[in-house]
């Protein structure tokens, strides 16, 4: 937590807990954004297309990597699905 341990002294467990709950949604929706605009750069090269037009998620996956916002499985597969591609 970002909070001067005087203030956390004298504030209640249930009270710290929330602090602490909000700052974790803030990170979550922070790493969303920067997966989600990865995502979107790597989708949007055209290296990453082949000659059909169909879009090499490898390399869309690699690129994210690159760019240091690695997805895990599941994120990577929800970004996927939200793209269009069942």
């Amino acid at each position: 937590m970002n909070i001067p341990q005087e203030y956390l002294d004298n504030i209640s467990n249930i009270a710290k807990a929330r602090i602490e709950a909000v700052e974790r949604m803030a990170k979550a929706s922070n790493r969303r954004f920067a997966l989600q605009k990865s995502f979107n750069k790597a989708v949007a090269n055209s290296e990453n297309i082949d000659s059909e037009g169909k879009i090499n998620w490898s390399f869309v996956d690699s690129d994210m990597h690159l760019d240091g916002y690695g997805a895990n499985g599941g994120e990577f597969k929800t970004m996927v699905y939200r793209h269009g591609v069942k």
